[in-house]
């Protein structure tokens, strides 16, 4: 029996993007399903906690959110099991890269609903095209505090939970991010978990991520991973799908991603009948 759906929100609960009405129709009678069946729901994003209200509201549940990959958990009494990164290292990784390898965009998430942002070698045409981007988003554009000073004077004396850096457009801009990725795990390996998807890479705290998070956080409930699914679209899901049984990806997925869950599906909607239909997942194993 199914007790609880992780689901991630970029691309997966999210996907197809609604600017105004958030999710797919079908994915709202989804959650719905969900609360009225007592299945839990828990949004595992890269997220802050800004859309949970919105997914709450849709869902007729207090959902859990898990931001910044599983750095801290957001439920409806506050936000617990923080784990931010280490203030020093922070420091000095972004002093390392600080204007070196292509990269254009520094990004720094805390646990408010504001992403701090430092965009540098950019020209004024794209850095205004990106945030017209963000802007048309609708109900899914993000709160930006945008600056350069804002990183130097705070990363010091403030927690953050996720630090991500973009490294640019293209194929060249993916195999620079593969390899940043790789020597910032090789130096800070100890501090640091470090994950690469397309052009960005991703860094949280040491043994934080969503497959971890999770994991723990079904033990305090006393929940089996086998009475869990799990959902995801890119490469910061493969810690869930290396972690439980039932774990599924989206059909628009890169193919390194879809190759580690045991289900592919078009929307996450589509999990209903594996729910209604538990055969269906009697054969799965979790893939190392």
């Amino acid at each position: 029996m199914i007790k609880l759906v992780a689901t991630d929100l970029d691309g997966t609960l999210l996907y197809p993007k609604k600017r105004i009405a958030g999710l797919c129709s079908s994915n709202r009678k989804f959650l719905r399903f969900l609360s009225d069946n007592s299945i839990e729901i828990v949004l595992v994003t890269g997220r802050n906690p800004k859309i949970l209200k919105k997914i709450n509201k849709i869902a007729h549940n207090d959902c859990k959110l898990f931001g910044c990959n599983g750095a801290y958990l957001v439920t409806k009494d506050g936000i617990k099991d923080k784990k931010p990164l280490n203030r020093d290292k922070l420091l000095l990784l972004f002093s390392e890269l600080y204007g070196r390898y292509g990269i254009f965009g520094y990004f720094l998430f805390d646990e408010s609903q504001y992403t701090h942002i430092f965009l540098k070698n950019l020209s004024p045409t794209i850095s205004n095209v990106f945030r017209l981007g963000n802007f048309f988003n609708g109900v899914l554009k993000e709160k930006l505090i945008i600056g350069e000073e804002n990183f130097f004077k705070t990363i010091p004396y403030k927690d953050y939970y996720k630090f991500m850096i973009s490294v640019g457009l293209g194929e060249e801009a993916k195999k620079r991010a593969i390899e940043l990725a790789y020597a910032i795990n090789e130096k800070y390996s100890d501090y640091f978990s470090v994950v690469s998807s397309d052009t960005a890479i991703e860094v949280t705290s040491k043994d934080v991520d969503k497959g971890k998070s999770l994991l723990r956080y079904i033990q305090k409930r006393g929940i089996d991973e086998k009475e869990c699914l799990v959902i995801g679209d890119s490469a910061n899901d493969i810690p869930m799908f290396t972690s439980f049984s039932h774990s599924f990806c989206m059909s628009h997925s890169k193919a390194f991603v879809k190759a580690k869950a045991n289900h592919i599906v078009e929307l996450v909607s589509d999990i209903k009948r594996y729910i209604l239909d538990p055969s269906l997942l009697e054969q799965d194993q979790i893939k190392k």
